[in-house]
């Protein structure tokens, strides 16, 4: 009761019992003879730290006792806290709320049953009862109950927050919401592409934005100039487009598709690597041509002439099927049909369009009831990449693409352009950056026509590789530059070491 009653100030006042109206049982009800059994000097013990092991209490009253925050604090606890806050030093006053709870006990400070930690210990504590990896909740729990200094909290925020193996463990954020790609004016103004394979061989497709008519061709390999050959047929078939989207396979990122590209007037826009959504409209058209080969060879039928029907299957009454947006007419097939039905007719690209806005829109509406849009990530921020095992990768960001959510991220001196969704921006500090010009470059030794196919012994090979500082031997008559056993890097940017068992 006297710990209950320490936060309250009291006024005493003498008031005669006439005035009282409502009595208290002690005055009404007192003792005849005092009790045999009350030891009015007994001593009680409110608490212990008895549950402390002799080693930490011995390494608390140590540092407890190097602390002058917490001297001072011990000797405002034995003299008495003042009435108001602003008589307090500085360093003392965020303790002042709980000044009614705190102790000295055991040469230690206690709030309640909790241990008051000085300042030299707080790191090292945080670190044991992080132990195991717990969630940031999980580790405030767990302190809150056996531990105290007053920001307790900001430190165990920013200790969990920074630790790797916490963030490296991370799932991936929730998805963003869509973002929808714009709709061509015209047919065939915009396309995308994709490689798929399917029975062990590989096959190239081509889907048009506007009227989702899509090509399939098969690629004897996967080379540039055959990919560019493939749609070099299609372009003169029905035009170049004015936008090309693909993914980042090798056969769309060489210098020669670059070349193609100049050549044909198009702008090529590649989708963020590891993010096949971005291509959406070519994984989707991958989709069909897959269950079109699929089922034509399951039945047996003519795969052709399967999707010379696929193309003629209207989607509704307004946008028709693929070859009426394309082409403005059905193409004929083996079912008897009107010739006036094949008689080209213009189509209101206005409607075809808001129609086909309308189709995502909605798509976008059920899409995004389950998405969170994540904030922009800032010039060199501290972030970590997302792999098959995790987030194991940190690195800064490097600055922001054209392409939508997509970052260029430099890790270990290297550039990846990933999606917002695959970075993790993360409190721990910034990854260590490899100073190339501590470290020496020596010459690398060209072999002459003789040497160039000449095998060397180990004992060759140490007797021509000589530390810096000491004689230099050529490898030959026609060497003038030498190898080293310090690390160098090649023009390539690769840092090569010589190995050491040859070099002893």
């Amino acid at each position: 009761m006297m710990l209950r009653l320490q936060k309250y100030n009291f006024t005493i006042t003498y008031k005669k019992g006439k005035h009282m109206f409502l009595a208290d049982t002690l005055s009404r009800s007192p003792r005849d003879s005092p009790d045999e059994h009350t030891d009015d000097g007994a001593d009680f013990e409110v608490m212990s730290v008895q549950h402390i092991s002799s080693s930490r209490l011995k390494e608390l009253q140590t540092h407890t006792a190097q602390d002058p925050v917490l001297q001072r604090l011990w000797s405002i606890i034995k003299s008495g806290w003042p009435c108001s806050q602003s008589k307090l030093p500085a360093e003392i006053r965020e303790y002042f709320p709980f000044r009614d709870e705190l102790t000295v006990d055991e040469d230690i400070l206690m709030k309640g049953q909790r241990t008051v930690i000085p300042e030299s210990l707080r790191s090292e504590y945080i670190t044991i009862i992080h132990r195991g990896h717990p969630g940031l909740d999980a580790t405030k729990r767990r302190a809150r109950g056996i531990v105290f200094w007053p920001s307790l909290t900001k430190d165990i925020e920013k200790e969990v927050l920074s630790c790797s193996v916490c963030n490296s463990m991370k799932p991936h954020p929730q998805k963003e919401p869509l973002h929808l790609h714009h709709i061509p004016d015209l047919p065939w103004s915009s396309v995308a592409t994709d490689i798929f394979e399917w029975n062990g061989q590989y096959y190239l497709v081509l889907v048009d934005l506007y009227s989702g008519w899509f090509e399939i061709d098969l690629l004897r390999d996967l080379s540039s100039s055959t990919v560019i050959t493939k749609l070099k047929r299609h372009f003169s078939v029905h035009g170049s487009p004015h936008k090309v989207f693909s993914d980042n396979g090798t056969q769309f990122t060489s210098q020669q598709f670059k070349e193609f590209v100049a050549a044909w007037d198009f702008t090529h826009t590649t989708s963020t690597p590891e993010y096949p959504q971005a291509n959406g409209l070519a994984e989707r058209a991958v989709r069909s041509a897959k269950h079109l080969m699929e089922k034509s060879k399951r039945d047996g039928s003519d795969v052709f002439q399967n999707l010379l029907n696929l193309r003629n299957v209207p989607r509704d009454q307004t946008l028709c099927s693929p070859a009426e947006r394309l082409m403005s007419r059905q193409t004929r097939t083996s079912l008897p049909i009107s010739k006036s039905i094949l008689v080209p007719a213009s189509k209101n690209n206005v409607a075809v369009k808001n129609q086909i806005s309308k189709k995502r829109h909605c798509q976008k509406t059920y899409y995004d009831k389950s998405s969170r849009t994540l904030r922009p990530l800032l010039q060199g921020e501290v972030v970590r990449l997302a792999t098959s095992k995790g987030h194991d990768r940190i690195g800064l960001v490097k600055q922001l693409c054209d392409e939508p959510r997509s970052y260029l991220v430099e890790v270990e001196g290297r550039e990846y352009r990933r999606n917002r969704k695959h970075i993790l921006p993360v409190a721990e500090p910034p990854p260590q950056k490899l100073d190339h010009s501590e470290m020496s470059l020596p010459f690398v030794q060209t072999p002459s026509a003789e040497s160039k196919h000449k095998f060397f012994t180990p004992n060759e090979v140490k007797e021509q590789c000589t530390p810096q500082g000491t004689e230099k031997k050529p490898l030959n008559e026609h060497s003038t530059k030498v190898l080293s056993t310090a690390p160098y890097v090649t023009r390539a940017g690769r840092i090569c070491k010589p190995n050491p068992k040859y070099l002893e």
